[in-house]
């Protein structure tokens, strides 16, 4: 008897994370479930954790590593009709993820269905933005754009036999194969119910290497796009001001749990930037809450202070150095991502030879809400353990 779905999961050096998405996964109230690992040469423990779960682990060379060759290779091994994409560094929410995701694949016009995406405590501000901006908290049941994410979603296997993912372009795989799915006249369809949290914890240059091949990728998709250098620097500026005005309105859900993720099973219970797609995004309202500096100003390592004014000095400075830091992150990030994003469209007929493959792919060392919005349904409560400080691939 086939499973409900199938599960692709594709991993290089993710021992922090992948024993967490898979404790949320046998979770989940759908139990009839395949779960395929995509291991690309990781010399950590990911496979070694992830043995100690029901997985059946795919092997492939690091060489051989794109994000289409990775999905092509696992869904060969998947024997349901619904296959679904999670990328080994995120973690679903809630205990119908797997439910609420495949849900709109009864429809047999529907072809790829996605879910919500959020950040956790390290990720950088900017990057919370660009969540809340492209995964918000209306589902969209026919959406009239191609654009989805495969670190959380789902097709149907009979779709992509007719039409396997691209193999041949260092990114946005995803985006190719739901612009081919729309022209033969299926839907997208996007579910915020299907929630995840996406640990992006990338490097300056990881982050500046992300967009640059989403760059490249786009222009390969959609080669009469142009983004010029004034492009660059209006967008830039637009998305860094932007920014820097929602900075003291954001909060973080409060079912996210700041440290990296489990290495071991857990026996507790249970109770979703795009290159071609940039924009500015807008908030509404006012905030209840307090800023945010978690992204780099920590506690004080000195004693509280009982003097009436010295503790209201020391909290001044903390702020100061928080907002600080906060606006350097902000500004960074955006340049790494549009400077990113401008020098990819010029390099868009570069062939992805192994040394590109290395850079792009094994790095060295390797509008806002008020309040987030949260379902009447109980999270998944996940125990953490620690994890090693390995990096893997950011997708």
């Amino acid at each position: 008897m086939k499973p409900t779905c199938s599960i692709v999961i594709r991993a290089y050096n993710e021992e922090k994370h992948i024993g967490r998405l898979l404790t949320g996964i046998f979770q989940q109230t759908i139990k009839d479930v395949q779960v395929v690992l995509v291991d690309s040469g990781s010399t950590d423990d990911t496979v070694a954790i992830a043995s100690r779960y029901p997985v059946d682990v795919v092997h492939i060379k690091p060489e051989d590593f794109t994000f289409g060759y990775s999905l092509n290779q696992g869904i060969r091994q998947c024997t349901a009709d619904r296959v679904v994409f999670a990328s080994a560094h995120v973690y679903p929410v809630y205990p119908d993820w797997l439910e609420k995701l495949i849900q709109p694949l009864e429809n047999p016009q529907v072809a790829l269905t996605y879910g919500k995406q959020r950040g956790m405590e390290t990720t950088k501000f900017s990057e919370h933005m660009i969540f809340q901006q492209w995964f918000p908290d209306h589902s969209v049941k026919r959406q009239d754009h191609p654009f989805c994410n495969n670190a959380n979603a789902a097709i149907r296997r009979e779709l992509w036999e007719q039409h396997p993912y691209d193999e041949t372009i260092p990114a946005l795989e995803d985006l190719a194969w739901a612009n081919w799915a729309q022209k033969q006249g299926y839907q997208v369809a996007y579910v915020s119910e299907a929630e995840i949290i996406h640990v992006h914890n990338e490097t300056w240059a990881g982050i500046f290497n992300r967009y640059r091949r989403e760059g490249m990728a786009f222009k390969r998709i959609y080669p009469q796009e142009k983004f010029s250098l004034f492009d660059l620097f209006r967008l830039f500026l637009a998305n860094a001001a932007n920014d820097l005005r929602q900075v003291r309105r954001f909060t973080l859900p409060s079912y996210v749990i700041s440290s990296p993720s489990t290495s071991s099973p857990s026996t507790g219970s249970g109770t979703g930037s795009l290159a071609g797609f940039s924009s500015t995004s807008s908030g509404s309202g006012s905030s209840t809450g307090s800023p945010s500096t978690s992204s780099g100003s920590g506690p004080s390592t000195g004693s509280p202070s009982t003097g009436s004014g010295t503790g209201t000095l020391m909290k001044a400075a903390r702020n100061k150095n928080g907002i600080i830091h906060r606006t350097y992150e902000i500004i960074r990030f955006r340049w790494a991502q549009f400077r990113g994003t401008y020098l990819g469209y010029r390099q868009s007929s570069t062939q992805l030879s192994w040394k590109l493959k290395q850079t792009f792919y094994y790095p060295k060392g390797t509008s806002i809400p008020v309040e987030a919005k949260t379902r009447n349904v109980d999270p998944i409560l996940y125990h953490e353990l620690s994890g090693s400080n390995k990096q893997g691939r950011s997708e």
